[in-house]
C-alpha cells in the first residue's frame, strides 16, 4: 500500500519512517521541508496549492500526519505559524484524504486535556489549557469533520532517536544538566515519557490491524507507563552523565512560561484491547540515547 508520512524529518516522523520501512506491506514516502534530503520529498505543507497538488498526483492510500509545531512554548511564541501548521494544514489534508478515500492517521497530544482528572480515556472530555493544546484539538475536530476513514492517536511527551541534546524537551534536560552541571527542575507536573520507537511500532500495528479490520477508526491513546516529573528524569540523566545527584534540585511549584497540565496521563486500554502496544524502559532508553548524542 502506498503510504505517505508528513514531518518525516522530525523526532517522531523519523522513527515512523524507519519502522514502516521494515514492512513489505507498505511503499513508504516521507515528506519534509527544511531538513529534507533524498529519498525524502521536500514539500512545504503550509503551501496549500503544493500540498493538494502533491497528494492528488501521488494518491497515497494511507497518510500518517506527524508534522506539527509541537513545543508549547514555540506554539505560544509563534501563534500564526502554529495555527497554520497544526490546524489549517491538518484541515486541508483531511479534506484531501477524504477526496481520495485515503486513510488518515493524525498524531495528536495529551495536551487536549487539562490535567485535573487523570487517567484520560479516549472519550474523556477535552479542555486544553494552552494554545498548543487548543490547536491540536482543532486539528482533531477538522479530521473528524472531513474524514470518513481516520485514526486520531494522542501521545504524551516524546523522546528517542534525538539528533542532539535539546531536540526534545526530555533531552533538553540533559543539555541543561551538561551546561550547569546540575540545576533546578520541575517537580510539580507528572509526565509519562514515551519513546518514539514504541510509538512507531504502535502506528505500524494499527495499520496492520486495520488491514484485516477495515472498519477500525476513531480516537486512540498511547503512552509510556512510567510516571516521572522532570526533576525525577533529571536525576536519572545525572546518574548516566556522572553529575552528582545533590547538584540537582526539585522545583515544587508550577513552572513559569506556558501553562501545562499537572497530569494528563492517557488511558491506553482501547489499543491494548486490540492487542496493540509497545512500552519500554525510560532508564534503559535514555542511557543508550545519551551515550549516542
Amino acid at each position: 500500500m502506498k503510504l505517505t508520512v508528513t514531518g518525516a524529518t522530525g523526532l517522531l516522523g523519523r522513527a515512523v519512517i524507519k519502522e514502516l520501512g521494515k514492512s513489505d506491506g507498505f511503499e513508504v514516502t516521507g515528506l519534509g521541508y527544511s531538513r529534507a534530503e533524498p529519498p525524502l520529498v521536500k514539500l512545504d505543507l503550509m503551501d496549500g496549492t503544493e500540498l493538494t497538488r502533491y497528494f492528488r498526483e501521488e494518491k497515497p492510500e494511507i497518510i500518517v500526519h506527524c508534522a506539527a509545531v509541537r513545543r508549547p512554548d514555540v506554539s505560544r511564541e509563534k501563534p500564526e505559524e502554529s495555527r497554520i501548521l497544526n490546524v489549517e494544514v491538518t484541515e486541508l489534508l483531511a479534506e484531501t484524504a477524504a477526496e481520495m478515500d485515503s486513510f488518515l492517521l493524525y498524531i495528536s497530544s495529551d495536551y487536549v486535556f487539562d490535567g485535573t482528572s487523570p487517567p484520560y480515556r479516549v472519550d474523556s472530555s477535552t479542555n486544553p489549557i494552552n494554545f498548543y493544546g487548543s490547536t491540536k484539538l482543532a486539528g482533531e475536530k477538522a479530521v473528524v469533520k472531513s474524514c470518513r476513514d481516520y485514526c486520531i492517536l494522542r501521545l504524551p511527551i516524546l523522546y528517542g532517536g534525538d539528533l542532539y541534546r535539546g531536540e526534545s524537551s526530555i533531552t533538553s534536560i540533559a543539555a541543561e544538566l551538561e551546561q550547569l552541571q546540575g540545576g533546578g527542575f520541575d517537580n510539580w507536573a507528572t509526565r509519562y515519557p514515551t519513546c518514539t520507537s514504541d510509538v512507531a511500532r504502535v502506528v505500524r500495528q494499527i495499520l496492520e490491524y486495520r488491514a484485516s479490520h477495515p472498519d477500525t477508526a476513531g480516537i486512540y491513546h498511547w503512552s509510556g507507563n512510567e510516571p516521572y516529573t522532570k526533576y525525577e528524569m533529571a536525576l536519572v540523566m545525572a546518574r548516566v552523565m556522572g553529575i552528582p545527584a545533590e547538584s540537582v534540585h526539585p522545583v515544587n511549584t508550577p513552572a513559569g512560561g506556558t501553562k501545562r497540565p499537572k497530569d494528563s496521563h492517557l488511558d491506553c486500554s482501547a489499543l491494548e484491547e486490540l492487542g496493540i502496544g509497545s512500552q519500554s524502559s525510560f532508564r534503559k532508553n535514555i542511557s543508550e540515547l545519551l551515550s549516542s548524542i
